[in-house]
């Protein structure tokens, strides 16, 4: 077994000039003016690197990435001028990739449906995203009512604008965790 434990605060080497830094379980990403960046455990594929092998150096995610979200096992990004969302990593019951996709993502697969997105969000099997307009639109597990469509057991299968009062739920950032999102 390998013991990956470091209780001593440490530089990244090979990474400079980041801009944004997130983390899932036991692996990183790092947003930079060179593009996105992950390294860390890999079993899910969750750095989108086109390999499950773990990586202890920052490898580039191909792609013109302006954000890149970590939940568990997976990973979004919004990318190009269209700000359309891709994700990669664990695809449980197509969670994070609605439609026809495997378990298994190694490298980014667009989601259909979202597109003009200015944030993402990812949890442990949903995730949700802010279009231009500010509305979200969510997709994945509904199970603690994470994806805000009034439900609790099943999938949402394509992304979906949660309702309020009557109207789609808008905002201007997001954040996801295992259990909800906010």
């Amino acid at each position: 077994t390998f013991d990956f434990a470091n209780g001593l605060a440490s530089p990244v080497f090979g990474l400079t000039g980041v801009t944004a830094l997130t983390s899932g379980t036991d692996f990183h990403c790092a947003l930079t003016a060179a593009g996105a960046r992950c390294w860390g455990k890999n079993s899910d594929g969750q750095l989108g690197v086109g390999t499950t092998s773990t990586l202890f150096t920052p490898t580039l995610v191909p792609g013109d990435w302006r954000r890149v979200a970590t939940g568990k096992y997976a990973t979004c990004g919004i990318k190009g001028i269209d700000r359309e969302v891709f994700c990669w990593g664990q695809n449980f019951r197509n969670w994070n990739v609605p439609g026809p996709a495997p378990e298994l993502l190694e490298t980014p697969v667009r989601v259909p449906g979202v597109s003009g997105a200015l944030d993402v969000a990812v949890g442990s099997d949903h995730a949700c995203a802010v279009e231009l307009d500010g509305t979200v639109r969510c997709w994945g597990d509904t199970l603690y009512g994470r994806v805000g469509d009034g439900t609790t057991t099943g999938a949402i299968q394509s992304p979906i604008a949660p309702m309020v009062g009557g109207n789609p739920l808008t905002a201007s950032h997001i954040a996801a965790a295992d259990h909800g999102t906010a």
